[in-house]
């Protein structure tokens, strides 16, 4: 009779520390801002598609699938210095639309409607070199 009340004891406080658990949204749910970056074109048009959270993770989503997943954990740090680096380019005063046969692009999504899209590889067109350092730097964050 002791073992089964301490069986009892345990299973319920292991049911009550999981109803804890933060949620774990996908990229498509998530409510708070996010920055969505990569590459297409060429030859098959294919295109590589990633997503930072504000909490670090880093999802990717591969040229033949329509669903996202879990790149890394990446840390809370280097995602709040990524964020701050896109809002110190005030990326909803700039604006690139120059897409070539292969291009680049970085997109901000936020809370609120508004989505911002920078989109180049165009030999010709002019590129912010704070825009191609925040590329980098992202790209960086997915190895």
């Amino acid at each position: 009779m002791k073992y089964l009340s301490i069986i009892s004891f345990f299973l319920t406080c292991m049911s009550l520390l999981s109803g804890c658990k933060s949620q774990d949204y996908q990229p498509e749910t998530y409510p708070d801002a996010q920055i969505i970056f990569g590459s297409g074109g060429g030859f098959t048009g294919m295109v590589s598609t990633y997503v930072l959270l504000e909490d670090g993770r880093i999802y990717d989503k591969a040229p033949t699938s329509d669903s996202f997943s879990l790149l890394k954990k990446g840390k809370k740090k280097m995602a709040k210095a990524l964020f701050a680096q896109l809002n110190e380019m005030k990326m909803a005063e700039t604006t690139v639309d120059a897409p070539g046969n292969l291009y680049y692009f970085i997109e901000m999504k936020g809370p609120d409607p508004e989505t911002y899209r920078l989109v180049w590889g165009d030999q010709a067109a002019e590129v912010p070199d704070t825009l191609l350092s925040l590329y980098r730097s992202l790209m960086d964050a997915t190895k």
